[in-house]
């Protein structure tokens, strides 16, 4: 019997230079994902990849960085902490000639404040809005999993969804500014929220019309139910109040289609405070669910490299996971950092549905800061272990 205290890695072995180099990994063609000795160990693959390391530990230092300064004349959507990403690769860009625009509402390091809005992609005449309502909702309304709650989440967003509808028929566009403004007629303002109302329901969408009726009916014979699925709401898009936050995400310097320019390699960098990236979480969470789907409707487009930084921070992110199973035939590679292990089934259930959904379709990069020695690649089968 194997003595698991002698053989701490199973019958895994350290990789060595030969092995590395037959690889394919000593061959500086894809992203950076750490060292050998002196030497960059990169892959060159358009499969997911995830990462686990706990504060500390480097990844800015040995991943990141050296990534994305790697993958500068690319397409990329980074979600930034910090804007440490974007204030050291900047550089690289420029010499590549990309462009990289920085979503940055609170002014970090210095970096340009571009304004985005991530609802442009909504467009009524498009064959695609239906659905991509529903996948915004969902964005912004994710599932607890608590069954005592569902009900009332499920019906939240599926009026956000047509009150998205409305706007986009009454006036051409939607914004998260204009969407917040109609949340707070509902119990602030009777008059505008009225004229709402009878938009709804003169709507050409069936959907629309059915939730006009519902809220209409509830409001006045279920004001208990009302409330609760109204609280529902509040409790999931309550931060959009702030005003930085709604500048930021109105009148577009750029779009997130503009990575699908087959001219002009373009780049977003998200640069949110790591205190805010909770709190915005349904903002991100919309944010990398829209960069999905353009790059999905350009399949002629260049790939998209999509890196999540503190992906547990963004809570029950169903579009996350969906990435990893589908995004490859989209044409993007997603790269999900977490702290530990734990997030990933806390945010996404219990280990055989949410942790083994990630870890069976993505090439495993574990890494963890055993010291300052402990470096290297663990070689287990098809996949390599970062430690």
């Amino acid at each position: 019997m194997m003595s698991n205290e002698e053989y701490r890695f199973g019958s895994a072995s350290w990789s060595d230079e030969s092995e590395l180099r037959r690889a394919g990994l000593l061959s500086a063609r894809g992203l950076q994902i750490g060292y050998s000795a002196n030497k960059s160990i990169c892959l060159e693959t358009d499969a997911p990849i995830i990462t686990v390391a706990g504060a500390g530990s480097g990844k800015m230092r040995d991943l990141l960085a050296l990534a994305v300064a790697r993958n500068a004349g690319n397409r990329n959507f980074i979600l930034d902490p910090r804007g440490e990403i974007a204030a050291v690769t900047m550089v690289n860009f420029v010499l590549n000639r990309s462009y990289l625009y920085c979503w940055n509402p609170t002014g970090m390091r210095g970096l340009p404040q571009h304004r985005m809005n991530p609802l442009d992609i909504l467009r009524l005449n498009d064959p695609h809005f239906h659905a991509d309502c529903k996948f915004i909702a969902e964005s912004l309304i994710p599932t607890s999993g608590a069954s005592n709650g569902r009900y009332f989440e499920l019906r939240a967003r599926e009026w956000i969804e047509n009150i998205i509808k409305m706007l986009v028929e009454r006036d051409g566009k939607v914004s998260f500014p204009s969407l917040y403004r109609v949340i707070n007629w509902i119990e602030a303002d009777p008059n505008a929220w009225a004229d709402c109302l009878e938009a709804m329901l003169g709507s050409s969408m069936d959907s629309v019309r059915r939730t006009a009726g519902e809220m209409l009916a509830k409001q006045q014979e279920s004001e208990k139910e009302f409330g609760s699925i109204l609280g529902e709401i509040y409790a999931h898009l309550n931060f959009l109040d702030d005003p930085m936050l709604q500048a930021a995400l109105d009148g577009a310097d750029a779009s997130l289609a503009d990575t699908c320019n087959s001219g002009q390699p373009t780049s977003w960098a998200i640069n949110v405070p790591i205190e805010y990236v909770g709190l915005w979480s349904p903002i991100l969470r919309t944010m990398f669910t829209v960069q999905m789907l353009y790059k999905s409707r350009a399949p002629s487009a260049q790939r998209a490299t999509m890196i999540i930084d503190e992906a547990g921070q963004l809570g029950n992110f169903e579009a996350l996971l969906r990435a990893f199973t589908f995004g490859r035939g989209a044409g993007v590679q997603v790269w999900a950092l977490f702290q530990d292990v734990g997030q990933i089934v806390r945010n996404f259930g219990a280990p055989a549905s949410g942790l083994h959904g990630f870890i069976r379709i993505a090439p495993v990069l574990r890494r963890a800061r055993l010291s300052d020695s402990a470096d290297g690649v663990l070689n287990a089968g098809h996949r390599d272990a970062r430690i």
